[in-house]
C-alpha cells in the first residue's frame, strides 16, 4: 500500500488566525458536523523539528492547531491542556466548536425575524467582534419570536443546536479556509447557517468494499423514542397532553418515552415539533460507516466533505447479499494518513427510512 499524503500541523493564534509554526505532530483527524471532537498528541521536545518556543507556541486557550491536507486546512483545534515532565509533552486538544460552548448569550429579542438571522445574530454578539470568527447565513424562510438573557447562562452552542431543532430550524457547521491575500498565512474561521449549509454532490460515489462497511443501529441515550413528549418553557410553558407514539409499541415493542424541551412555543407549534421529533426517532437512528484507501475513494475536501450530499453504494456480497444505496448528507468523517485510510459517515434519516420500507426495501 502507497503511503498517503501527511498532515501537516501548524499552529496559529486562536483569535487572528495568523499561522506562527509548524508543529512535528501525528495522529488521525475527524470531523463530526457541529460537534467537538478531542484529540491528544505528543510533542517530542528533542526533535530538530520542535521550535524552540515550544512553550509559548502551545499556550492553552491562546493558539490553535490546525491540520493542513493536499493544501487545505481540514480542522483546527484550541489547545485546551498539556501535561510536562517527560521528553515528550502531552497536548490536549479540542475542535474549535468548543468556542461556542464557552461563550453566553447575551440580552436579545427578535419579533418576527429569519431564524437563521437569529443564529446569526447570536455569534455575531461576542465571537465575531472578539473571537475573530466571520459568519455567513442563508435565510430559512421560518420566522420566529426569540430572546435570550445573559443570567439565563445559555451558551452560543446551546442557542444554536436549540434553533437548529426547530421544525425548519436553520443547520450550522463551522469552516476553515486560508485568508486570500494577507501577507502572512492567516486562517479564518467561519460558522455557516442555512437551511443546507453543504452542497449536493451528485457526481461524489461511494463504491463501498464488501468487508469495510457497517451499517450501526443505535437505540441508546436520546438517539432513539416510541413515545415523544414536547414541552415549552417561556410565556407559553406547558407540555403537550398527548405525546407521539409510534406504530411499534402496537407491535409489543418495549416502551422508550423522551420529553423533548423547547423555548417559547405557542400551542400549535409545540404540537408540530412534537411530531417532528417523534418521527424523527421513532426507528432509531442508523450510521453508514464505509473505510476507503486514500487513493480509491473521491478526495476529501477537493470532490466532498462535511455536510455535502454525496451516494454510497454496495454491490452484493457475501457479508449483504442484497447491496443497496443510500445518498444521504456526509455526517463525519475520520482521516488516518498513517493507515492510508479515510472513514466517512452517512445518518440514514426516518423520512428515507419511511420511504424504503413502502418501496418493499431497507436499504441496503
Amino acid at each position: 500500500m502507497a503511503a498517503a499524503d501527511p498532515v501537516t500541523y501548524l499552529v496559529a493564534d486562536a483569535v487572528t488566525g495568523i499561522v506562527l509554526d509548524a508543529l512535528p505532530l501525528v495522529g488521525t483527524v475527524a470531523e463530526t458536523r457541529a460537534q467537538v471532537e478531542t484529540a491528544t498528541w505528543n510533542l517530542p521536545l528533542t526533535d530538530d523539528h520542535t521550535p524552540t518556543d515550544w512553550w509559548g507556541l502551545t499556550m492553552p486557550w491562546k493558539v490553535m492547531i490546525v491540520a493542513v491536507w493536499h493544501g487545505h486546512p481540514i480542522q483546527a483545534w484550541v489547545i485546551v491542556s498539556r501535561r510536562f515532565g517527560q521528553v515528550e509533552c502531552e497536548l490536549g486538544g479540542a475542535t474549535i466548536e468548543r468556542f461556542l460552548e464557552c461563550v453566553y448569550a447575551r440580552d436579545a429579542d427578535w419579533l418576527s425575524v429569519d431564524s437563521a438571522l437569529v443564529s446569526a445574530q447570536l455569534v455575531n454578539q461576542v465571537l465575531v467582534p472578539q473571537g475573530g470568527w466571520v459568519v455567513e447565513y442563508v435565510e430559512t424562510g421560518t420566522r420566529i419570536d426569540h430572546f435570550t438573557q445573559l443570567d439565563a447562562a445559555a451558551t452560543v452552542y446551546d442557542q444554536l443546536e436549540e434553533l437548529e431543532g426547530g421544525e425548519g430550524g436553520p443547520k450550522w457547521r463551522k469552516l476553515l479556509r486560508w485568508v486570500p491575500g494577507e501577507e502572512r498565512r492567516t486562517l479564518q474561521k467561519v460558522i455557516r447557517i442555512g437551511p443546507e449549509v453543504g452542497d449536493p454532490k451528485p457526481a461524489v460515489v461511494f463504491e463501498l468494499p464488501p468487508s469495510g462497511y457497517t451499517r450501526i443501529e443505535q437505540w441508546d441515550d436520546e438517539s432513539a423514542a416510541l413515545r415523544v413528549w414536547a414541552t415549552t418553557e417561556g410565556s407559553g410553558a406547558g407540555m403537550t397532553p398527548t405525546p407521539f407514539e409510534s406504530p411499534l409499541l402496537d407491535e409489543g415493542w418495549h416502551p422508550k418515552e423522551l420529553v423533548a424541551s423547547f423555548t417559547d412555543l405557542d400551542d400549535p407549534e409545540l404540537e408540530k415539533r412534537k411530531h417532528q421529533r417523534g418521527r424523527d426517532l421513532a426507528n432509531g437512528t442508523i450510521a453508514w460507516e464505509a473505510t476507503f484507501e486514500i487513493d480509491r475513494a473521491p478526495l476529501l475536501v477537493d470532490e466532498w466533505n462535511v455536510s455535502d450530499t454525496v451516494t454510497f453504494h454496495a454491490a452484493p456480497n457475501a457479508y449483504d447479499p442484497a447491496g443497496g444505496e443510500l445518498t444521504a448528507v456526509v455526517d463525519g468523517w475520520e482521516l488516518d494518513p498513517q493507515a492510508n485510510t479515510v472513514t466517512p459517515r452517512l445518518i440514514q434519516e426516518a423520512d428515507q427510512r419511511a420511504l424504503e420500507a413502502d418501496q418493499g426495501g431497507d436499504g441496503g
